[in-house]
């Protein structure tokens, strides 16, 4: 028979590879290859640490490969789910009024225009990525409403609309016309509702305001609307809520309020006030009111309701015309919605040293204080259980008070002469004279504090930090959490424009009437930053 050769495969383990490799073994391994005659090292140097580490890679790699991969992607899901909480997080604070859109230290002039049309931007509305505003033409005078590309500063389009007739009165006085927009809500979007009106120094009676209902996309006028010189009116909601007198007699009055759809008219409720006695507007003045200027207060509360105001009482309407709170005020008031759904009265020319006003809670109790109503550029509605006064002093702001909404009652008081503020995730950020500081707005802690060597007027945010300017134009961002400087940019020869001198320029903007940063030159002109 003839004979073979067995191929035989011969394993080779890790340790027999390294032992090999090295000339260094263990135990009954370098016995076994004394037997066999192999030379034996025992005292030769060992691995390093890098040739054991690959030993133990080569020996593990079947299920390192897929724990690696396991680890990497659950840090990327970790990581996506992170950024998409941001991006939500950006999302909603971008619907919160005030709220600035991004701002990074690369921030530019957009566009910048004239006087003429930086007063008509200040009384526009911003719908989207327009500012609609009411514009006077430079070379006839012809009145038109327009759309502003706030990111390019060029006319989306231009509606022609019909001037107020001018005020009778001495034929050589001069008039001027005074114009504004805002918005109402129309299905899911919201509609441009703009007013203009003739202002003259001597007045025989109020006059009428010509209104106009355009749709924001194309300026197509979906409505058109006269308000008696007599009758006040304000937006709420989808409704434009007019209030005209009712033959009383005498000095009482009574008003009929009717809210009907800004853009269709058809009436939606109508409620008439009981007859209250007029006086007259001005606390010197001892003589009987002019019929003519015997006007409501009318405003426009944060839930879509109307407050009604006749002199020394106020009626809380809600958006479907029903009585809410009905109180009598003291002489010489006005009423305020506050943070809470809380009304707040307030008395012409109270002081700090006095009884400056009164606290209304939702079940009609109300509520002395020294305080008067505070304003917030903006809020993103954390810390719902609180609201905020603030103290008066005899040069401005002096303090602001956190208050429990159910009861009004002070839980605490932080003392600075405040400029103005905002809430943003249960902390409050207020500008003082001093600089800024950053409070917990359940306890009133003091979280950090920056110290200027300027007043700070304002701050506004964009989500992402805190926005400071300064004198000529400086903006400075900082860490909402710790109030670190972020960086700082000097937009002063920016917004003041080429040839002109940094202090030309008013004033920087980030308060949130707008969603960029705006500047102001003191000659009117005005610059969009972005």
């Amino acid at each position: 028979m003839t004979g073979r050769t067995q191929l035989v495969e011969l394993v080779e383990d890790d340790d027999s590879r390294s032992a090999r490799r090295t000339g260094r073994w263990s135990g009954t391994d370098a016995e076994a290859h004394r037997d066999e005659g192999s030379p034996v090292t025992p005292d030769a140097p060992g691995p390093e640490p890098g040739d054991r580490a690959r030993v133990w890679v080569r020996r593990h790699w079947r299920w390192l490969v897929p724990s690696v991969a396991v680890v990497v992607a659950a840090l990327v899901v970790t990581q996506g789910a992170v950024d998409a909480q941001e991006r939500a997080r950006l999302a909603r604070l971008a619907a919160v009024p005030g709220v600035l859109a991004p701002v990074d230290r690369d921030l530019s002039v957009l566009w910048r225009a004239d006087a003429r049309t930086g007063t008509a931007v200040q009384q526009g509305a911003e719908i989207g990525d327009r500012v609609v505003a009411v514009l006077e033409d430079a070379d006839d005078d012809s009145l038109g409403v327009v759309a502003i590309d706030v990111r390019t500063g060029r006319q989306a389009w231009r509606t022609p609309v019909e001037r107020p007739a001018r005020l009778p009165g001495p034929a050589d006085q001069a008039q001027q016309l005074y114009a504004y927009c805002s918005t109402a809500r129309h299905g899911d979007g919201l509609v441009a509702v703009c007013g203009a009106t003739q202002q003259a120094q001597i007045v025989t009676q109020q006059p009428p305001t010509s209104l106009w209902v355009l749709d924001p996309a194309d300026g197509t006028v979906l409505a058109r609307r006269t308000v008696p010189g007599a009758a006040a009116y304000t937006i709420a909601g989808p409704d434009l809520v007019v209030a005209t007198s009712v033959a009383g007699t005498g000095a009482d009055r009574s008003w009929r309020v009717v809210a009907s759809d800004a853009v269709t008219g058809a009436k939606h409720w109508t409620f008439t006030t009981p007859a209250t006695r007029i006086t007259s507007p001005y606390p010197q003045s001892t003589a009987p009111p002019d019929e003519a200027w015997a006007v409501p207060g009318l405003g426009a509360t944060a839930d879509g309701g109307v407050l009604v105001t006749s002199d020394r009482h106020v009626w809380e309407l809600s958006s479907s015309g029903r009585v809410e709170r009905s109180l009598d005020l003291p002489q010489y008031s006005w009423v305020d919605s506050i943070r809470g759904g809380l009304l707040f009265s307030s008395v012409y020319g109270a002081t700090s040293s006095s009884h400056a006003g009164t606290i209304v809670l939702r079940d009609g109790t109300t509520v002395p204080t020294d305080d008067v109503s505070g304003y917030l550029t903006a809020d993103d509605g954390s810390v719902p259980e609180m609201t905020f006064t603030v103290a008066a002093g005899d040069t401005g702001l002096a303090g602001i008070t956190g208050r429990l909404v159910a009861t009004g009652a002070p839980v605490w008081t932080h003392a600075g002469a405040i400029q103005s503020g905002l809430l943003l995730g249960g902390r409050l950020y207020l500008a003082q004279a001093d600089g800024v500081v950053a409070l917990d707005a359940r306890t009133g802690e003091v979280l950090w504090r920056l110290e200027t060597d300027y007043s700070v007027r304002q701050v506004g945010t964009d989500g992402n930090a805190l926005l400071v300017p300064g004198p000529t134009a400086r903006l400075t961002a900082l860490s909402l959490g710790s109030g670190q400087r972020l960086w700082t940019r000097d937009l002063g020869p920016d917004v003041a424009g080429p040839g002109n001198p940094a202090w030309t320029v008013q004033q920087l903007e980030v308060d949130g009437r707008f969603h960029e940063v705006v500047g102001w030159n003191d000659d009117g002109s005005i610059v969009f930053l972005g």
